[in-house]
Parts: C-alpha cells; sequence; structure tokens
C-alpha cells in the first residue's frame, strides 16, 4: 500500500498542532516562553518531524526519534525550560495537549478535510503576521518612549500595600532556573520595610552571577501581586523579588530594580 504526502501540507499541520500544544501548555505551566519561543519551537518540531519521515531509517529508529528527539526540542525551546525536573513535568504536559488536540484534529478533518490544507496554510500565516506585528509594536513603543526608565511601584505583600521607587534596569537578565520566571532585585533597605511581612519559610536561594563574573546566591521571594505605573502601567501576579546587599540604587534614587521582561 501507498501513501501521497504532500510535504508542505505535512508541515504546515505539524507546525500549526505544535503550536496549539506550546500554547495550551504555556496557559497551564509555569514557564518564561514567548509567542517568539513558542514560534520557533512549532518550527522546529515540524521541521524536525518532515526530515525524520522522509530520511530513510528503520521504523524503530524512526518512532524513537519522533517520540523523545522531536518532542525534546520542542519542550526546550519552545518553553524555555531549563532544568531536568521543570522539563519531565513540561514534557508529560505535553503528551497529555497532544492527545486530546489530535482528537480535536481528527473530528475537525473528518468534516473539513478538504478545507484543511488551506487551513493550515492560513493559519500559520496568521501566526507569523501576528508574531511580526507584535514585535513590530515592541519596536515602535522603545522607539517612542522616553530615557525616563523610573517607575512606581506598588508590591502587596500579606495583604498590605508597600510603596517603591524602581527603575527599568535593561542589564538585568535573572531568571529563577527552577521557573524560568524574571527575578526583580530590591535594596536592603527596602527589604527592611516589608521584613516583617516575609517568614524565613517563604525565602529560597537561586543562583546568580555577579559584573566581575563571581557566582553568589541571591534569596528570592515570592509577593501576591506587584503594581507598576509609569508611562504604562502593568500588573504582575506573584512576581519573584530578589533581595540585594546594596542599600539602595541610583545613589539612592531607587530602591528597585526591575526585571525589562516583565515591563
Amino acid at each position: 500500500m501507498q501513501y501521497e504526502v504532500y510535504l508542505d501540507v505535512l508541515f504546515l499541520e505539524n507546525m500549526m498542532m505544535d503550536f496549539l500544544i506550546l500554547l495550551a501548555v504555556k496557559k497551564v505551566f509555569p514557564c518564561s516562553a514567548t509567542y517568539g519561543s513558542l514560534l520557533a519551537g512549532s518550527f522546529t518540531s515540524s521541521l524536525l518531524t518532515c526530515a525524520i519521515l522522509f530520511f530513510p531509517c528503520p521504523v524503530w529508529t524512526r518512532y524513537i526519534l519522533l517520540f523523545f528527539l522531536v518532542n525534546s526540542c520542542m519542550t526546550v525551546i519552545g518553553l524555555k525550560i531549563r532544568t531536568f525536573p521543570v522539563f519531565f513535568k513540561a514534557w508529560i504536559l505535553l503528551y497529555l495537549a497532544s492527545f486530546l488536540l489530535g482528537g480535536i484534529m481528527s473530528w475537525l478533518r473528518l468534516y473539513f478535510g478538504k478545507f484543511f490544507r488551506i487551513i493550515s496554510f492560513l493559519f500559520t500565516l496568521g501566526i507569523c503576521g501576528f508574531f511580526l506585528l507584535y514585535h513590530g509594536l515592541l519596536f515602535l513603543k522603545k522607539l517612542w518612549k522616553s530615557q525616563d526608565h523610573s517607575f512606581d511601584v506598588i508590591l502587596t505583600v500579606n495583604g498590605k500595600d508597600f510603596h517603591l521607587k524602581a527603575f527599568l534596569d535593561s542589564g538585568n537578565h535573572l531568571s529563577d532556573p527552577l521557573t524560568g520566571k524574571p527575578v526583580h532585585i530590591i535594596s536592603k533597605d527596602a527589604c527592611q520595610k516589608i521584613s516583617s511581612q516575609i517568614s524565613p519559610g517563604r525565602l529560597r536561594y537561586i543562583p546568580y552571577r555577579t559584573i566581575q563574573k563571581t557566582t553568589s546566591i541571591l534569596p528570592v521571594f515570592s509577593v501576591k501581586k506587584m503594581r507598576i505605573t509609569g508611562e504604562s502601567e502593568f500588573l504582575i501576579h506573584s512576581p519573584l523579588i530578589g533581595i540585594s546587599e546594596q542599600k539602595n540604587f541610583g545613589n539612592g534614587k531607587y530602591e528597585m530594580l526591575l526585571h525589562p521582561e516583565d515591563c
């Protein structure tokens, strides 16, 4: 028995499904994935799938590559996973999402089979168009944004609000290796304002590298929410806050350094 397979249809359908799977997992799984990483993960997964299916190799080898290599690359690239325990949970969740979405797609193919190629093509164009539009608007926002990167921040800890003056630090790329969440930094003096609301059990420690390239440990904790106000307003739920050894920032002008990913 022979089957006629169209490479473009196979690539577009796989990319569409992989993107939807990654998007669904991102909504329920704590990770630092962006729309760009989801697109990169679905593109890589679809490309590898097509290459493996058309490359001559034993059937058992093909199955191993499809079920382990492709999905692993899709998980790491799409969801930006960096540690094995988190990777394993995301990988299992990815398979569950694939199983559910596979049933939905089988139903759609049953009733819209002859239009499925067009739907896949338009969906892929839509994803690419959204990605270009999103990053284009971000670029324009950066062009139009003034040089003043100061913000007013309200931290809500145990139902109490604490007002801090913050600075958007473009050089702050610190993220939690366990969850991938960005880490905002508060000064030692600012931490004393809210220390009564932070129990020692809420603190944990993550490694980071200083400007001098030395490795150190930073205590971090999570708060209920953080409201950032300035030219724009952002509300971040359960942000991670790191405690600096510095008493303040910017010669006493700022009490907090914001991570650019959340602003």
